[in-house]
């Protein structure tokens, strides 16, 4: 459900078993891939980070776009999953923040909301060329989002461009 706090999500795993097995990520010597997850929503974060370092992936965890920009700054990110909805500055604030200071990291962003058909998502999400996920999504296609986001981007933990 979606309103003026932010959107509640009702997630439920049936097959998220298979969907980790069957879509880990091409690992690098290096580093696994790394994705940074900001929304406001820590049951949701802590469900994603389980299931993504189930999945091989390495997780870093903001609940607020400050906290978000601080971690993308100084951390390498290979992929950054972003809600738009939430308290404070939003996701689109998130990601015009990194096109002005980190422009090399948009192509790495994939929205993450509930309000996908809302106007303001839409043109953000087609002036930069990012991935929209409709919440609530079945795990399989987060996982792919952000696969896909590794491949575009070129990250150390995906050489090549290669989906695993």
């Amino acid at each position: 459900n979606s309103g003026p706090q932010g959107t509640t999500v009702t997630l439920a795993f049936v097959g998220a078993a298979e969907a980790v097995t069957a879509t880990r990520p091409a690992v690098s010597d290096r580093r696994k891939p790394r994705v940074l997850l900001v929304d406001d929503d820590v049951s949701l974060r802590e469900v994603y980070r389980v299931l993504l370092e189930r999945a091989g992936w390495e997780v870093a965890q903001a609940s607020d776009s400050d906290r978000a920009l601080q971690i993308a700054a100084v951390e390498p990110v290979d992929s950054i999953l972003v809600d738009v909805q939430m308290s404070g500055r939003d996701g689109v604030a998130i990601v015009e923040a990194l096109a002005t200071w980190h422009p090399h990291l948009v192509n790495r962003v994939a929205l993450h909301t509930g309000y996908a058909a809302e106007e303001r998502v839409r043109m953000m999400a087609d002036r930069y060329g990012l991935p929209v996920i409709q919440k609530p999504c079945k795990f399989a296609l987060l996982l792919k989002t952000l696969q896909d986001l590794v491949a575009r981007a070129g990250a150390p933990g995906n050489p090549g461009g290669a989906v695993g």
